[in-house]
């Protein structure tokens, strides 16, 4: 008996010297885990401060904390890792956000899978990025993937699905692939009313975004049912007074004046405005978009009065409700300074188009495209006065902050290359209008591919410049090539053009 006593304790010893080092392993890893969540807990907060400067320096505490006690594929490193990327997106500092957003995404689908939220979150960041920076070619395999997987996992009505169905229709939209585009837009619509019902305002607003594409593919006996289809269904639901009826009537409006219904459009255009004045009050955005909707109109039909007090009050209103840096702030001055130009009130546009490039620099960067729509308002601008030297001057000078920051071959450079050779055709300087068109054009079938609505401008652009010559022969091809492209996309062809 005294014997089995004594083996009993000493299994039990063993047992213990076995054990110990394994929980006080587990008690370490916890006061560890602990401890890196009283860092990130200041590194979010910082984020949500947008301190992005000083939650950077806590977020690299953490990580290296994580790194030196937890692993390099602990979950918590895993999510250092992530903050560090978001942050570096923040700072515009893109390249070391990529490789951040990248060791993310690799660690997280090696330890947790592919089909993990968070792996799915990691990837859709990574696509971001690429999407943002111009990189179609990257983002788009990133995007098609989540959607995979998405579609896979989380099924085809599930919010996040629909998300990633919008964001890569859109990045085809921006290659030109309209098939792609109309083919997830039906499918979006089609989930939407099948899952949410037809008056549902996320279908209502496929219905919208499904008339918008055919109005951009120039289908317009499609668009014209979808809108009115859209308002009806919103009338009848929701109201003629609910946000979604007025865009609906706004949407509706501007079908109509941009096919020239000018008569058609005006009602519309004044019972949005009228309806949303009395249901969200004069200074709701919605309302502000409406004056501005019937502001442009009267622009159209040359009621430049009309224009001009409306602009102003959307002007000053803006100001009042959403501050000078807003960007409706900035496009409410911009329109009154383009009717200003058309009036030759000349001083009081560039004092506007001054004001509004001043502020976009400041909020949102030099190579923003609001600040460069901006800088190519003010050129043409200088150029309608003459003033030739100073518009090819800010358009340079915008041209080599986009080389420098974006890169020679970002789709917003490739604009202001072909903005310049507009303003050197404008003057009649042929040769060197013909050298930043070809640039454009070059650049754009290299980047953007031969389908995408940009390489048709620039197609256009180069031979209309040949015709305005008497340059024929060299223009002709150039217009079948066009024409052949167009074709293709309202058939819902992209292949390459022979």
């Amino acid at each position: 008996m005294l014997i089995k006593t004594i083996k009993s304790l000493y299994i039990l010893f063993l047992l213990h010297v076995m054990v110990s080092p394994l929980y006080a392993q587990s008690k370490n890893l916890k006061v560890h885990e602990d401890q890196w969540n009283q860092i990130n807990a200041v590194v979010i907060n910082t984020f949500k401060e947008n301190n992005y400067e000083k939650g950077l320096q806590y977020a690299e505490i953490a990580y290296q904390y994580a790194i030196e006690n937890l692993g390099r594929e602990h979950p918590d490193t895993l999510t250092s890792i992530n903050n560090l990327a978001l942050l570096y997106q923040a700072l515009n500092r893109l390249n070391k956000a990529e490789y951040f957003f990248k060791e993310a995404y690799q660690l997280r689908k090696k330890r947790l899978g592919i089909e993990h939220p968070k792996t799915l979150n990691s990837l859709n960041h990574l696509a971001k990025l690429y999407r943002k920076q111009g990189r179609l070619k990257e983002a788009v395999p990133l995007f098609e993937k989540a959607l995979e997987v998405s579609e896979t996992v989380q099924g085809l009505d599930h919010p996040k699905t629909l998300a990633l169905q919008n964001d890569l229709a859109k990045l085809y939209k921006k290659q030109g692939r309209l098939d792609k585009v109309e083919l997830l837009y039906k499918q979006i619509l089609q989930t939407s009313e099948k899952a949410l019902g037809k008056e549902h305002p996320n279908s209502l607003s496929s219905i919208n975004q499904l008339a918008a594409l055919y109005n951009f593919q120039g289908k317009y006996e499609k668009v014209e049912p979808l809108y009115i289809k859209a308002l009806e269904i919103s009338k009848t639901t929701l109201g003629k007074d609910h946000i979604s009826t007025l865009k609906a009537m706004n949407n509706l409006g501007s079908f109509y004046q941009a096919r020239g219904s000018l008569r058609k459009a005006e009602p519309l255009f004044k019972k949005a405005l009228e309806n949303s004045e009395k249901a969200l009050g004069k200074e709701h955005p919605n309302t502000l978009k409406s004056m501005t909707n019937l502001a442009l109109l009267y622009t159209a039909q040359g009621r430049y009065g009309h224009a001009g007090d409306l602009y102003k009050e959307v002007l000053e209103l803006s100001e009042k409700v959403l501050g000078k840096e807003h960007i409706d702030t900035l496009t409410a001055a911009s329109n009154l300074a383009s009717l200003y130009q058309s009036q030759k009130r000349y001083g009081e546009a560039e004092k506007l188009f001054k004001q509004s490039i001043e502020i976009s620099e400041k909020v949102r960067g030099k190579v923003h495209p609001e600040t460069l729509s901006s800088i190519n308002h003010l050129a043409g601008l200088y150029n309608a006065q003459g003033r030739y030297g100073e518009a090819e001057s800010i358009v340079l000078k915008s041209l080599k902050f986009c080389e420098n920051e974006l890169g020679k071959e970002h789709p917003h450079t490739l604009t202001v290359i072909n903005n310049l050779g507009f303003l050197f055709e404008s003057q009649g300087r042929y040769r060197e209008a013909e050298e930043y068109y070809k640039k454009a054009l070059t650049l754009r079938r290299k980047i953007l591919g031969e389908n995408h609505p940009d390489t048709l401008t620039s197609i256009n652009n180069l031979a209309f410049l040949y015709q305005s010559q008497g340059r024929h022969r060299e223009a002709d091809p150039l217009y079948k090539e066009a024409l052949l492209i167009k074709e293709r996309g309202l058939r819902g062809e992209n292949q390459p053009v022979p």
